[in-house]
């Protein structure tokens, strides 16, 4: 079942001054935690409804302060049904991040997988061989394929990824596409490989596959049901 997260408005006292104001916070909380977020909003003591979440009286700075706290809880709602509609899980940082006015869209995997195999082109015949070159090509068309039919999207942001991944993604190869083991390892690498890459062209700060060792058995027959 899909969470969406709560929004809610406070105010805090102000510190370290003799004239003591209150600074309005957005509190954002999701699968139970929560984090807190200065909006840089002060208001004199006594000015802050703690029922309604807002400040009190029609002066022009509090129509303007209220209306603020109306767009940053439209922007978590708009942020939320974005990923409900794609079914994608939505984070607490990321919510944070876009409040914040951060986010950034980021290099996808199959947009990585193209540079790598670009790359790997012009040292082909020097480094690598073309057979190694047509097995990153078979990779990349696994991995558009695997998004395709278990996440049901066209790629994935480098930044989502995550280590189940590269568990679902062997998976999918020897139970979706009946490839055998030692193949399907190699595929496996063969990404892996690739991520690396991402990391030293900085497209990627760690290694999200990086605890990924489980080998699935032989006797697995039933087709990938996704980790959730």
């Amino acid at each position: 079942m899909y969470v969406f997260p709560t929004v809610s408005f406070f105010s805090r006292p102000t510190r370290g001054k003799k004239e003591k104001h209150l600074l309005i916070y957005m509190r954002i909380s999701l699968h139970g935690n929560s984090r807190d977020i200065s909006l840089n909003q002060k208001i004199n003591l006594g000015q802050w409804d703690v029922h309604k979440q807002q400040v009190k009286g029609n002066s022009e700075n509090s129509r303007m302060i209220n209306q603020l706290l109306v767009d940053m809880k439209n922007k978590v709602f708009k942020l939320q049904m974005k990923y409900s509609q794609s079914e994608e899980l939505l984070s607490l940082e990321e919510i944070v991040q876009t409040i914040k006015g951060k986010t950034t869209k980021g290099k996808t995997l199959l947009e990585l997988i193209d540079l790598h195999n670009t790359y790997k082109q012009g040292l082909v015949g020097i480094d690598i061989t073309h057979t190694t070159l047509m097995r990153y090509k078979t990779v990349r068309l696994h991995v558009e394929q695997f998004l395709k039919e278990i996440h049901k999207r066209d790629d994935i942001l480098l930044a989502k990824l995550k280590n189940a991944h590269a568990i679902e993604f062997e998976a999918f190869l020897k139970t979706n596409l009946n490839i055998g083991h030692n193949t399907a390892v190699k595929y496996v690498r063969n990404l892996k490989t690739i991520i690396r890459y991402g990391i030293d062209i900085e497209l990627l700060n760690k290694d999200p596959f990086i605890k990924h060792n489980i080998i699935l058995p032989s006797c697995w027959t039933k087709r990938l049901v996704v980790l959730s």
